[in-house]
């Protein structure tokens, strides 16, 4: 009987060719993540900085996309193509019929730079269509043949006895084709796209001919890359694109993120979820009792709500199930404050043969640079941040407290159209860890350092301005001190420009403020992220953006930051704006240290 079993030969030429397959991708990996400067193995430490620069980088997302959407019109276009070739050479008898079928499988047989040179002289002497038509037409040439091939093989597995009795009852053609044919024939069709998916994304050689400099695929950008800069972002997006590849659906709960999605930031009171899949609409899932809000305020459609007393995971996972869904790879947000450890381990329980990944910061990254809308809102949130400064200093005095200076911020931040929310942060200064200090009761004192940190919310998105208020009549040396860190924060602001490294930014100000003695240590960051934070999130920061010593990422254009300065009791900070020309201060009020005598 064992003389009938495969021996060890076969198992061992099956793990040789896995791993002759495998192993040059999975090496990929660790040099996507070194710290070294240049491409080399092994890889050296751990960063994930050159997956930020990815993903910070407009040209590289840009090439992402292009190659997304060509891929996509490029299957289209051979699919139709495919199929009514399928149909012509399995269901007709025509004369040359060997001949047709070779001549859609050429493609496959002449190599790519033929085809490639080809094409190239054939569109340069017509002179028609623009570079992204050219490459969707390339690309689908080389796609017929495979997508043929397997819809040929599908129909030919077919019974044409059902369409013949369809149509016997009076169906019409298209019908058949609609009714019968196509439902048949579904799943060979879903292999042929994909393949014609991965052979258009993949392609570099007609594309490379047929492009031009405003209309380079992901494979072109690698190429020129590869010519002028080896160094690891090459692995890096080489490991985003396996991810993108992986990653099936997913799914975030996190306050913030569901706002920028869908425009609907409601509170976490039950849990609420949007499902984003690589291909169609999104869903949302939330209460019943929000449907009017929601659909006042978002752009989706697709929606699934629930009772109060149905479990809104239960309710997920039967919408996962319902779409098709339940043997998808999810991404989940891993950094989610929405998806605790319970919600999660009872999701896996009830989609028991779901693929689960982890999705942290992709959302994050979309959410870096803000388009005009957003950077209105931070505008009219810092005017009103300006004018709640100059009150202030205008009403406060001896005698008075922080919550008399609180009470003031507040009316002109409503009476301004904000938010309502919190004000920020209103304290005594005094050493260099006062920033986050609590208010105080007692009356204020002849050269108390009031600190000011006042923030406010337009439609949610925020800025924060800092300023010092001297009680009475600011000393020498407080003078003094302001204007050095005005001047160091000036020249740090200087600097902030596309481009520019952030822990290059950071170094400007922190190594300025310890050489001049202003402080002996600093042991904190010197600017974060700025943008939609609600109330009804438990951060009061957005920290997936700071300036510290090791913080490697690039600035871009449309990048919103809260830069700041603290030193012996006294602070200066701005909301500024990352432009193509450097940087933009949105909060305009003088820059100095206020007093009121």
């Amino acid at each position: 009987m064992n003389g009938n079993r495969p021996g060890w030969l076969p198992l061992l030429i099956t793990l040789l060719t896995l791993a002759f397959l495998l192993v040059p991708i999975a090496m990929i990996f660790p040099l996507a993540f070194s710290t070294n400067s240049y491409l080399s193995f092994p890889p050296q430490g751990f960063s994930l900085k050159w997956m930020r620069a990815i993903l910070q980088d407009s040209q590289w997302l840009q090439a992402i996309g292009l190659s997304f959407t060509i891929a996509l019109m490029s299957t289209l276009l051979a699919m139709v193509l495919a199929l009514f070739a399928a149909l012509a050479l399995v269901r007709c008898r025509f004369v040359g019929k060997t001949l047709v079928y070779a001549l859609i499988v050429l493609p496959m047989i002449v190599p790519n730079v033929i085809a490639a040179l080809t094409l190239f002289f054939f569109f340069s002497e017509l002179a028609l269509f623009n570079s992204f038509t050219r490459i969707v037409i390339g690309h689908a040439l080389i796609a017929l043949p495979i997508a043929t091939i397997i819809l040929s093989s599908t129909l030919q597995g077919m019974d044409y006895r059902l369409e013949q009795a369809a149509m016997s009852l009076g169906a019409s053609h298209f019908n058949v084709l609609r009714r019968i044919t196509l439902p048949l024939a579904a799943p060979g069709m879903f292999s042929a796209a994909i393949f014609s998916f991965l052979s258009s994304f993949d392609e570099l050689l007609i594309a490379l001919f047929l492009s031009d400099h405003g209309s380079q695929t992901l494979s072109v950008r690698i190429w020129n890359t590869v010519q002028f800069q080896l160094d690891p972002s090459i692995a890096a997006v080489s490991v985003l694109s396996i991810g993108v590849t992986i990653v099936t659906l997913g799914i975030t709960s996190v306050t913030e993120f569901l706002f920028y999605l869908t425009g609907f930031g409601i509170s976490e009171n039950m849990y609420r979820a949007c499902l984003l899949p690589l291909t169609g609409d999104p869903v949302m899932v939330f209460r019943a009792m929000d449907e009017r809000a929601f659909s006042e305020n978002s752009w989706i459609t697709d929606t699934v709500t629930f009772h109060d007393w149905q479990d809104p995971l239960a309710v997920l996972a039967d919408t996962v199930c319902a779409r098709g869904w339940e043997s998808a790879t999810l991404g989940i947000d891993f950094d989610s404050y929405c998806m605790t450890i319970n919600r999660f381990q009872r999701l896996k329980a009830m989609l028991p043969q779901i693929q689960v990944k982890d999705f942290s910061d992709v959302l994050k990254q979309l959410r870096t640079r803000k388009i005009p809308q957003e950077i209105e809102c931070i505008k009219q949130s810092a005017a009103a941040n300006d004018q709640a400064i100059r009150e202030v200093v205008a009403e406060m005095g001896v005698g008075k407290t922080e919550r008399q200076a609180a009470e003031i911020i507040h009316r002109v931040l409503i009476h301004h159209g904000m938010d309502s929310n919190r004000c920020g942060i209103v304290t005594t200064g005094g050493g260099n860890s006062f920033l986050h200090a609590n208010m105080q009761e007692r009356p204020l004192e002849q050269g108390d350092i009031l600190h000011l940190e006042v923030v406010s919310f337009k439609r949610g998105y925020s800025s924060k301005i800092m300023r010092s208020v001297i009680i009475g009549t600011a000393s020498a040396a407080q003078q003094e001190i302001a204007q050095q860190l005005i001047a160091i924060q000036d020249k740090q602001l200087a600097a902030m420009k596309p481009g520019a490294v952030a822990k290059d930014i950071d170094a400007l100000a922190r190594n300025a403020v310890l050489k001049a003695g202003l402080r002996q240590d600093y042991a904190s960051i010197t600017g974060y992220t700025l943008g939609y934070y609600p109330k009804t999130t438990p951060r009061t920061s957005d920290f997936s953006h700071v300036f510290l010593p090791t913080s490697e990422w690039l600035l871009e254009a449309g990048m919103v930051f809260h830069m700041y300065l603290y030193a012996a009791g006294l602070a200066i900070s701005e909301t500024v704006l990352v432009t193509e020309n450097g940087c933009e201060r949105l909060t305009k009020i003088p820059r100095q240290l206020f007093a009121t005598a």
